[in-house]
């Protein structure tokens, strides 16, 4: 089963009206609950994503606060590399950390997240990790929307990758007949106006 697949038959892509973040729609959302939620099909999605792991060969992940955690978890226990999580804001509370879990300095990290909108709400996320003295080399996404956020990461020397772009899902959808070909022309289009 390919990324495709599994984004299709768990029902992870919504058509529709949405707003992403305050002040941003988009005509398509993808949904992680959806593939969360359905073992099998989450068990397939962290198999692809540990594979790319691997390759990076990370000393930490870390997982960006909600949907990245369960992502940064099952890639913990099926590649065996240590994770933290990084929290939104700092605790007020307890130790009052922004991360969960030991990041040391110099350590190379890995950020993990269901999808890549835009750079202004991850930045926090890698300037906690750079405030531990850790490396954060890259950002792993399930889904990249292709608003640019790649582009401004990697000037930032933070190389991302990602299983598909939201373009290829929309190709998949038109490919397969659940929407139209000029309905495909039309997502793409409002995507990038």
């Amino acid at each position: 089963m390919n990324i495709y697949d599994i984004i299709l038959q768990s029902d992870a892509v919504k058509l529709g009206e949405y707003e992403i973040y305050t002040g941003t729609t988009t005509p398509i959302y993808f949904d992680i609950s959806e593939i969360i939620s359905n073992p099998r099909l989450f068990d397939m999605i962290t198999d692809m994503l540990a594979d790319k792991l691997r390759e990076i060969n990370p000393d930490k992940i870390a997982g960006a606060f909600t949907s990245g955690i369960p992502l940064a978890t099952a890639l913990s226990l099926k590649t065996n590399i240590p994770m933290v999580f990084i929290r939104k804001e700092t605790k007020t509370h307890g130790l009052k950390t922004a991360v969960e879990g030991v990041l040391k300095p110099g350590e190379k990290v890995v950020l993990i997240d269901d999808m890549m909108t835009e750079t202004k709400h991850n930045i926090p996320f890698i300037n906690t990790i750079k405030a531990t003295g850790a490396k954060i080399t890259d950002f792993l996404v399930v889904v990249d929307y292709g608003l640019g956020a790649k582009e401004e990461f990697e000037k930032q020397g933070v190389f991302v990758e990602s299983l598909t772009k939201i373009s290829e899902v929309v190709s998949k959808l038109a490919g397969r007949g659940i929407i139209t070909k000029q309905r495909a022309k039309e997502i793409n289009s409002e995507m990038h106006k």
